[in-house]
């Protein structure tokens, strides 16, 4: 349980859903009827720290691409620090350990995605994202892991 949660229902999120919330991209709409629908719900949503220097490192790649200015990319970061996520941290040592393991049993190819994974089992609820890739991989044995495309087709949480 997330210290001063309490039993109010709660969501992990991963960077591929969250920065749907603060930029225009193919899922953007249903990610952020559904961080609306949460909020209204007073759903609690949290992500891993790791889920800042992600964020980070998406936009950079867009500046990179030159799809975004450098200025443009502090905004996005900015708008995602206005949403109502709750930044987990302070386990990463164990969290880091669990995702090895998370990984391996699902065959993925780095610990990333992984340690969302470990923080949704710890926290006991639904790891939401828009990576159809982790979704396809590990849906069939961890059917908590939830896909932003299949919005709709279940209730939010569990």
């Amino acid at each position: 349980m997330i210290e001063g949660i309490g039993a109010r229902p709660r969501v992990v999120v991963d960077a591929s859903l969250a920065l749907k919330w603060v930029l225009e991209e193919r899922h953007s709409v249903e990610a952020q009827n559904l961080l609306d629908l949460w909020v209204q719900t007073q759903v609690i949503v949290t992500a891993p720290t790791l889920l800042v220097f992600e964020a980070a490192n998406v936009l950079y790649q867009r500046v990179r691409r030159g799809q975004l200015s450098v200025e443009a990319a502090g905004e996005a970061l900015s708008a995602l620090a206005a949403t109502h996520l709750t930044l987990i941290g302070g386990d990463e040592l164990d969290l880091s350990d669990q995702a090895i393991k998370l990984a391996e049993a699902h065959r993925l190819p780095a610990t990333y995605d992984a340690i969302y994974m470990g923080l949704a089992i710890r926290s006991e609820c639904p790891l939401w994202t828009a990576d159809e890739r982790l979704w396809n991989q590990v849906h069939q044995k961890a059917p908590w892991v939830r896909w932003i495309g299949e919005v709709g087709v279940d209730p939010p949480t569990r």
